[in-house]
């Protein structure tokens, strides 16, 4: 059974890519376009791991991240933020809340996978 996969992110072409990228390479990737669907999602689905942009709209990464990990039944998801921001404060931030990392845009898409393989190990 392939590792499940919540993508959240406003941008429809972002979105899109990171799931099929993930679904080539073994997993089964979800999107959602703000952060109360991606929650909402991340509940029915429990992923093993959330990839959540950090501005979107109703609900922001960290705000995700937050509910995700206040949420006992969630706080095992591992959560990587990312962001074309490249704001250590933001990066802290993110950390203080529980995401497992954070991500800069554009992404790398062998950065990404390893991130996620990595995370998925511990």
């Amino acid at each position: 059974m392939a590792r499940k996969i919540v993508v959240i992110d406003d941008d429809k072409v972002t979105r899109k890519l990171l799931t099929e990228l993930l679904n080539r390479n073994g997993y089964e990737a979800y999107g959602a376009h703000d952060g109360m669907e991606g929650v909402a999602l991340v509940k029915w689905e429990q992923p093993e791991l959330v990839l959540t942009d950090l501005l979107i709209p109703l609900l922001d990464g960290i705000g995700v991240c937050q509910q995700i990990k206040s949420d006992p039944e969630l706080s095992g998801i591992k959560v990587i933020v990312m962001s074309a921001l490249k704001n250590p404060l933001l990066v802290r931030e993110a950390r203080a809340v529980g995401a497992g990392d954070f991500i800069d845009k554009p992404i790398r898409t062998n950065t990404l996978l390893e991130l996620i393989a990595r995370l998925l190990q511990n």
